[in-house]
């Protein structure tokens, strides 16, 4: 599984990759953005007597760490950051 962090790749996506590397770049990535999906918890909204701050905070928390692997997978997706 991943570690969580992903390689520093400088590479781009050209019509000179192959479709299989390109396809392994995107399994990479997919696998980061998996690992949001499984941290994600369901019990939290089971607790009876929660305030609208806790809840907010809570929604902050989760929006701070899906944004964090949202960017995690573009940054894997070769040629992401050449798309105008």
């Amino acid at each position: 599984m991943g570690t969580g962090v992903l390689p520093q790749s400088t590479v781009s996506f050209t019509t000179q990759m192959s479709l299989e590397a390109f396809t392994e770049h995107i399994t990479e990535a997919a696998v980061h953005l998996n690992d949001c999906r499984q941290r994600a918890t369901s019990n939290f909204f089971l607790e009876r007597d929660l305030s609208a701050p806790a809840i907010w905070a809570h929604m902050m928390t989760q929006f701070e760490a899906h944004a964090h692997q949202v960017i995690r997978f573009a940054r894997a997706i070769p040629g992401f950051r050449d798309l105008p």
